[in-house]
């Protein structure tokens, strides 16, 4: 939705949260998911961050909420 934020926290979770803060949806990455070094992208419906340690591109469906590696 508008003005929803989705970030990669230090503890290496991905977050998606609604403009007041609530959350919308939480995605625990397996392994070691400390090393994010990319800001999160959106197209077509999926959010893309890459963990550049790891040389791997995560891809998160919106309305599915699953992983694509």
């Amino acid at each position: 939705g508008k003005g929803n934020l989705y970030f990669v926290a230090g503890d290496g979770n991905i977050y998606h949260l609604k403009p007041d803060g609530s959350l919308i949806w939480k995605y625990e990455v397996e392994g070691n998911p400390r090393f994010f070094y990319s800001y999160p992208a959106i197209s077509d419906e999926t959010l893309y961050v890459i963990n550049e340690k790891a040389g791997v591109l995560f891809a998160i469906g919106e309305k599915s909420k699953e992983l694509v590696k």
